[in-house]
C-alpha cells in the first residue's frame, strides 16, 4: 500500500520533465495532476463508504481507470485537455492511469480499513 504515493510522485516527475513539450504533444501540468489526485481521493473515499454500507466487505476494489472514456473524465474533471490526455492511449497516459488507479486503490482501502476499525470498536 505504501507504493501508491511513490507512483504518484513518479507521475508528477514525468509531468515536470515534460514541461518543455514538443509542438502538438499534450502533457498534463503538475497542477492538473494535483487536481486529478484530489478528485480521485474524494471519489475513492466516497465510493469506499458506499461499497462498505452495501456489502460490508473489508476489501476495496478501485475502478478500472484505463476503461474510462473522454466523456467520463471530462464529467469528473471539467477539463477537456486533461480528459483527452488521459484517454490518448500513449505509454505515458497508461502509466499515469495505472499510478492513479494504485492511488485510488490505496485511498479507498485506507477508508475501508478505517470503517472496519470504527465498526469493530462499536461492537
Amino acid at each position: 500500500m505504501l507504493l501508491a504515493p511513490l507512483r504518484i510522485r513518479t507521475a508528477i516527475s514525468f509531468s515536470s520533465r515534460t514541461q518543455n513539450k514538443p509542438a502538438g504533444k499534450h502533457v498534463l501540468t503538475v497542477d492538473q495532476i494535483s487536481r486529478i489526485i484530489a478528485i480521485l481521493k474524494t471519489l475513492s473515499e466516497a465510493d469506499a463508504v458506499i461499497r462498505f454500507k452495501d456489502c460490508r466487505s473489508d476489501v476495496y476494489d478501485a475502478p478500472q481507470l484505463l476503461t474510462w472514456d473522454s466523456a467520463t473524465w471530462f464529467e469528473l474533471l471539467a477539463d477537456r485537455e486533461a480528459a483527452d490526455v488521459l484517454t490518448s492511449e500513449t505509454r505515458e497516459s497508461r502509466r499515469l492511469l495505472r499510478s492513479l488507479r494504485a492511488f485510488s486503490q490505496w485511498q479507498g482501502q485506507a477508508e475501508t480499513d478505517e470503517l472496519m476499525r470504527c465498526l469493530r470498536s462499536i461492537n
